[in-house]
């Protein structure tokens, strides 16, 4: 086989490889672009069960099922007591703007912040404070848990 055979052969190869590479590549970018907003729309769903409010009975085998769904998407697992404390119901979400524990932080440096990024459009963020409150939010979004609530 000579020069000009092989040259042929490979400019052959490439018009047809090289489609497929970036078909190929396309598709899986789409995919996780796709999963990530599933894992969005997971969250925020887990989220939205979590914070109903106490005249919103809500089953506890959907709450269960919705701090599972936060575990399963999150880097940071949901520590044991708080789960179990959101399962019984005997914590409180609390909407940020009306809350009392909003205004007695609003001044304060939490300890610890760490923000999830789902995706371009989504975040989930965590801030602890000194006093022991936890402010949970999304986007739109923010809830507090009193460190009260893990002592009734």
């Amino acid at each position: 086989m000579n020069i000009e055979s092989i040259e042929k052969v490979s400019k052959i190869f490439s018009l047809v490889a090289i489609p497929l590479v970036i078909g190929f590549f396309g598709w899986e970018v789409q995919k996780n672009i796709a999963d990530r907003n599933l894992q969005k729309e997971y969250i925020q769903m887990a989220i939205t069960i979590l914070s109903a409010s106490e005249k919103q009975k809500v089953d506890d085998n959907l709450k269960k099922w919705a701090i599972d769904l936060v575990d399963y998407y999150s880097p940071i697992k949901i520590p044991e007591a708080l789960s179990k404390e959101l399962e019984s119901g005997n914590l409180s979400f609390f909407e940020k703007q009306n809350s009392k524990l909003f205004k007695e932080n609003l001044n304060k440096s939490p300890l610890f912040v760490k923000t999830f990024t789902i995706n371009d459009n989504a975040r989930l963020e965590i801030q602890i404070y000194e006093s022991g409150d936890v402010l949970v939010g999304t986007n739109k979004r923010y809830h507090w848990f009193s460190k009260n609530e893990f002592n009734k």
